[in-house]
């Protein structure tokens, strides 16, 4: 196994997607990024953000698995992210099946128009660092 996103890896994850599981806020967004070569979207941790009844708010999050190529180019300019007011935390978490890019940015728990913003900017970012 490849310890990168494979192209039948990532077949295998968008198959199981779970389409309307999905918030309504990202899902154009995932919908994009699983379209580009190299990168999938994990939905078990990807949500719009939200505030909550108590008051307390959930920033927007994806998680996603990339491939060699897409991960090295990503290590190499992660620093253009988090040099974004819109991105709250960028982290990697590594699992036995390959390394998680976890993303907490702006989402709905700032408004529309910041979750909108958000997703724009990680499109385009994404978009400049896809391939196999």
């Amino acid at each position: 196994m490849d310890f990168f996103l494979t192209e039948d890896e990532k077949r295998g994850e968008i198959e199981r997607l779970r389409w309307s599981d999905l918030d309504p806020g990202i899902f154009e967004l995932v919908k994009a990024l699983n379209e580009l070569p190299g990168i999938v979207i994990l939905p078990l941790q990807s949500c719009q953000g939200r505030v909550k009844r108590s008051g307390s708010q959930e920033p927007g999050c994806l998680w996603l698995r990339l491939s060699g190529n897409a991960f090295r180019r990503f290590e190499q300019r992660v620093h253009e992210l988090l040099g974004c007011r819109l991105i709250e935390r960028v982290q990697v978490i590594y699992f036995r099946e390959g390394p998680v890019v976890d993303i907490t940015f702006r989402g709905m728990n700032k408004g529309k128009e910041a979750l909108e913003a958000s997703c724009a900017f990680l499109l385009a970012f994404f978009s400049s660092i896809q391939g196999w």
